[in-house]
């Protein structure tokens, strides 16, 4: 049961340190893209553009770098200046995308780290919230995966 922490973590650390840093941001960018920017509303894309966040993934020792403009996410560098910045483990930001947990939770148990603009913050949080998997073609199945790993990766960690 403590494989994933004994075991997979540590070889997905060594590995991921192996990878240049731009194909996880664009990955993630191009799932932004797809699932969360069809459902963002013109207010929301505005106080959302031209700024540059960092998810840092701290069990992996992944940090992504992304920019938001008119035209959706893409990759930035980790290293600049960002607007907003949020650290968690794998299996918390994994168990915040199936919907198994909420940010409040994780932030209050100090798990999931805010650093920035707070307001920006609430916007992202909101807007995360909002999205209606089943709105999207091919959003239920991300959403069913999303859960599966969850459950296993959860569940190899107790």
């Amino acid at each position: 049961m403590e494989f994933a922490r004994s075991m997979l973590i540590p070889q997905l650390r060594r590995c991921i340190g192996m990878l240049p840093v731009k194909p996880p941001a664009v990955a993630i960018c191009l799932l932004a893209n797809r699932y969360l920017l069809p459902q963002l509303d013109t207010e929301t894309r505005l106080h959302m553009s031209n700024r540059n966040y960092v998810i840092e993934v701290s069990d992996l020792g992944l940090v992504i770098g992304m920019a938001f403009n008119e035209t959706g996410f893409m990759a930035a560098s980790s290293g600049a200046a960002a607007n907003l910045r949020i650290t968690g483990s794998s299996l918390d930001f994994v168990r915040l995308a199936a919907r198994e947990i909420d940010a409040d939770t994780l932030f209050f148990s100090r798990r999931l780290l805010i650093q920035g603009e707070t307001e920006l913050a609430l916007l992202v949080r909101n807007a995360f919230d909002s999205v209606d998997f089943g709105a999207i073609r091919g959003g239920s199945m991300l959403h069913r995966l999303l859960r599966g790993i969850s459950r296993r990766f959860a569940g190899s960690s107790q």
